[in-house]
């Protein structure tokens, strides 16, 4: 069974948005990936979570790009550059 997961709003100082903006870049893990990670080795530290076994996704698995758009696109756009798909 999949772990439900709920939508969450960060702010972000530059340094740390464009920190994992190269990483995505660099190693493919997208940023709610990267903020995951590192909120739950932040939150073991404190005690405030059970460890639980990290699930990797296959290497031949890459990200999927948002509708509309294709793989060379994406990598040409800074984070958050791209068009929203959601009706305002």
């Amino acid at each position: 069974m999949t772990p439900t997961r709920r939508n969450a709003t960060v702010r972000l100082e530059n340094d740390l948005y464009e920190g994992m903006q190269r990483v995505w870049q660099r190693d493919g893990v997208l940023p709610s990936e990267q903020i995951r990670r590192a909120l739950r080795e932040w939150l073991e530290s404190k005690d405030g979570t059970e460890k639980r076994p990290a699930v990797a996704r296959k290497r031949d698995e890459k990200p999927k790009p948002p509708p509309g758009m294709n793989k060379s696109t994406i990598r040409r756009l800074p984070l958050g550059t791209a068009k929203s798909t959601r009706r305002e």
